[in-house]
């Protein structure tokens, strides 16, 4: 699954190596990570290349500041927006994360965009998201 047009609503610093793209790179060493001081919700969105029923997504944390991504939700559906009625919930992080650095969620959603989500006054912060699935519709 290839995701592309990554986006968030803000960057730490405006520092380019922590851009919306470095949680797609396939690099667990980099990692996206939101400016302090936004407004909740605090978010991370990509485009698929086609719609995908999503079976699976695996979320890799910053090893170092796991209990920062807390609360957020991983959705998948037609829309890129944070708050849209069309898409569903995959997984969310609990209150107290531990030190691991992954955290997987089975699910069974279809879309065409994903998007990551902090309803808290925290930061999202993604060193990497991989999503398993199959591709219904290519565009």
């Amino acid at each position: 699954m290839d995701l592309v047009n990554s986006t968030q609503n803000s960057t730490w610093n405006n520092d380019a190596n922590m851009s919306s793209y470095s949680a797609i790179d396939g690099d667990l060493s980099t990692y996206t990570h939101t400016a302090i001081g936004d407004d909740p919700p605090i978010w991370w969105t990509a485009e698929f290349d086609g719609v995908y029923l999503v079976t699976r997504a695996t979320f890799y944390t910053r090893y170092n500041y796991p209990n920062q991504m807390r609360f957020a939700e991983i959705q998948i559906g037609s829309s890129n927006e944070t708050l849209s009625p069309t898409n569903n919930v995959c997984g969310t992080l609990g209150e107290e994360l531990t030190s691991l650095t992954s955290y997987s969620f089975e699910c069974d959603v279809v879309g065409q965009y994903v998007v990551v989500v902090n309803y808290e006054d925290l930061y999202v912060i993604i060193a990497e998201l991989e999503l398993e699935g199959y591709l219904l519709n290519s565009y």
